[in-house]
């Protein structure tokens, strides 16, 4: 059975619950990979049969499907537990010095 990668949100009114639904979750097979319990999100995978029973505890909103920019090691490098890609702030940081900021582009050369 192949495992899939999901995203359990919680109800509004349950989120400082989240650690203990995140615990329950576990307990019905999810393999719980982060919780991130100030906005009610918990990620982890599990196999199709296990996420049929997700929604059935109390305080879940919804289990979706993540999206797969999680599988890839350089986008998840800094992702905070939110799976979300991340610009390598130090090549940011390198280019922004080398060309100039934005509130330079506005100063006269000669002050």
């Amino acid at each position: 059975m192949a495992t899939i990668s999901l995203t359990i949100t919680v109800r509004d009114e349950y989120v400082r619950s989240t650690p203990l639904i995140a615990n329950q979750l576990a307990q019905r097979g999810l393999q719980v990979e982060h919780v991130a319990a100030p906005i009610g999100s918990i990620f982890g995978s599990a196999d199709d049969v296990a996420r049929g029973t997700f929604e059935t505890v109390e305080g879940v909103q919804d289990v979706r499907e993540s999206l797969g920019l999680q599988d890839d090691a350089a986008t998840r490098r800094e992702s905070y537990g939110l799976h979300l890609p991340i610009v390598d702030r130090k090549a940011l940081m390198e280019s922004s010095l080398t060309s100039g900021s934005v509130a330079d582009e506005g100063k006269d050369e000669n002050h």
